[in-house]
């Protein structure tokens, strides 16, 4: 029995000593498993200061984002207005232009009748000359009467 007894006692001894082992094997993997947990949770509240971070310059991003899109729109707008602004006057030098060609013909056309009246007047005037002469050169030919005289002297406040 002392035997049976002392058996019984060594496999206790040895159940008791590989418990012991396993739990001081558990124990140091709890608190490497501990460690690697804190290292973990260190990370994570880094990253997520990161994350807050990076939110808060999209934050700043996306304002600054809208503020260019809407001087964006502001410029465009300005360019629409001056390009309006630009063709009206550029359809109004066309118009000018058209007015001064239009006016610029009208006074050629004028200043074709005007030669054309100064040039019949000239010739007129060229016959009334030549009457002039013809009824000079009749009257030194001829009596020298008054209304002989009196023609002359018409002609030649014509002629001046």
């Amino acid at each position: 029995q002392l035997e049976n007894f002392n058996l019984k006692e060594n496999q206790f001894k040895k159940r008791t000593e590989e418990l012991e082992m396993r739990m001081r094997f558990r124990l140091e993997n709890q608190v490497e498993i501990n460690l690697k947990l804190e290292e973990r949770e260190k990370e994570v509240t880094s990253l997520q200061d990161q994350l807050q971070l990076a939110n808060q310059e999209t934050f700043k991003l996306k304002v600054e984002t809208e503020k260019l899109q809407l001087e964006s729109g502001r410029h465009l707008q300005n360019l629409e207005t001056s390009q309006k602004e630009t063709e009206r006057k550029l359809q109004e030098i066309s118009k000018l232009k058209q007015d001064l060609q239009d006016e610029s013909s009208r006074r050629e056309v004028e200043i074709f009748k005007l030669k054309a009246e100064l040039d019949a007047k000239a010739e007129e005037v060229d016959l009334q000359v030549q009457k002039s002469k013809e009824k000079v050169q009749s009257a030194k030919r001829g009596p020298r009467s008054s209304s002989n005289m009196a023609i002359i002297g018409f002609a030649l406040a014509i002629l001046i």
